[in-house]
């Protein structure tokens, strides 16, 4: 986890293969920390981050919407939409802001 945390401050290519299978660790920890350095340098972690989205943590739900916002699909835009549901106002929150980029970002019709 404080691997990835430092990857927030300094980074290079070369570690984006690992910070992407962080993405899959076992730990809550370690997955969220790399979700937020896959949202903040742009990594394509969207697949996993739309199953984190339904992670039991909010913090990491959170944290899956805001990579699918940088990086997700159309096909993503299910999952986006279905935590604007959620039971915590963070997931909330972070649902309505991921749609919003989600629909600028690929230019498509907000159909709300």
């Amino acid at each position: 986890m404080w691997g990835a945390r430092g990857l927030l401050y300094v980074w290079t290519d070369e570690v984006s293969d690992a910070v992407l299978e962080g993405l899959r660790d076992e730990h809550w920890r370690v997955a969220k920390m790399c979700l937020k350095v896959s949202a903040k340098r742009g990594l394509p972690g969207a697949h996993d981050a739309a199953r984190l989205a339904r992670h039991p943590l909010p913090r990491v739900r959170a944290a899956g919407l805001r990579v699918l916002a940088a990086s997700g699909e159309t096909e993503d835009l299910p999952a986006v939409t279905a935590a604007l549901k959620d039971p915590e106002e963070e997931v909330r929150r972070a649902a309505a802001r991921s749609e919003d980029r989600l629909l600028t970002r690929l230019d498509l019709p907000d159909l709300r």
